[in-house]
């Protein structure tokens, strides 16, 4: 049902609302989760705003498109935007709604070949090809299927790339170690989801997560932080920010030789 308004008019005036009502509804019930729903909700509308330009766009874990609809509405051409969905039915979807897209049926992550993708079935945003704990690995409402592996790097090639926004619930470590070459030519801003880690195994991952980014020279920020002349958080404020009341699921990271070009580009867009 959602799919159908992905890209219209209604369908944007829809998701505000719904964004509001949520708002709305954290505020007077579950206030100590109004920081990590406002980040949120603000880091997809920076992200929109930072991510145009005359470059190349990734959107690496693109389910139904959301992100990729968004971007487009504010007038960048979907000519330029590079999007991996793995999940069969998802891929074929956002060809036939967005055909001049480029979409490729595949999941970015360290390597080339091919991998088991686990698709939940009740909520399809949560797919991932990390497997799911031990709890959930006899779930029937979670399903295996075979998908293409590839990298980042791989796909794009010697083209520029100005912004990179990934969903891939829990394989970013994966996904940026197979963009090296992107991370270190093309200097592109990234907006990543990052969420709680359920042992000290995922807990370590996401301090590697930390380690490799800051490794190719670029600074780690929550969303309402970016507009603003912050310092980029430490891996240990990262790592807090991931246990409940989380301050965001969302992070971006910037080049430090372009941190003062994003903070002027973030704030007229917040001070508009």
């Amino acid at each position: 049902m959602r799919e159908r308004f992905v890209g219209t008019w209604i369908g944007s005036r829809l998701e505000e609302l719904r964004s509001n009502f949520e708002l709305l509804r954290l505020s007077i019930s579950k206030q100590e989760q109004l920081c990590a729903y406002f980040n949120d909700h603000f880091a997809t509308r920076l992200a929109c705003q930072l991510s145009q330009g005359s470059e190349n766009v990734l959107d690496v874990g693109a389910h139904i498109g959301s992100f990729t609809a968004a971007v487009n509405r504010l007038g960048h051409p979907l000519g330029r935007i590079i999007a991996f969905e793995p999940v069969p039915t998802k891929a074929n979807w956002l060809k036939r709604r967005f055909p001049d897209l480029e979409v490729h049926q595949a999941a970015a992550g360290g390597g080339v070949g091919e991998i088991t993708f686990y698709v939940d079935q009740l909520s399809s945003a949560l797919s991932s090809m990390v497997p799911p704990g031990s709890e959930g690995i006899d779930n029937p409402t979670i399903s295996k299927v075979q998908v293409p592996l590839t990298t980042i790097d791989a796909v794009v090639g010697n083209r520029q790339i100005s912004f990179v926004k990934m969903d891939v619930e829990g394989a970013e470590l994966e996904a940026i170690r197979g963009a090296r070459q992107v991370l270190n030519d093309s200097r592109p801003i990234l907006m990543f989801e990052s969420g709680p880690w359920k042992d000290d195994a995922e807990r370590a991952r996401r301090g590697d997560l930390w380690n490799l980014l800051t490794d190719f020279g670029y600074l780690i920020f929550v969303p309402d932080r970016v507009p603003h002349n912050a310092p980029a958080i430490s891996c240990d404020t990262f790592l807090d920010s991931h246990i409940y009341p989380r301050r965001t699921t969302n992070y971006f990271a910037i080049a430090r030789e372009r941190r003062e070009e994003v903070l002027k580009r973030a704030s007229s867009y917040v001070h508009y």
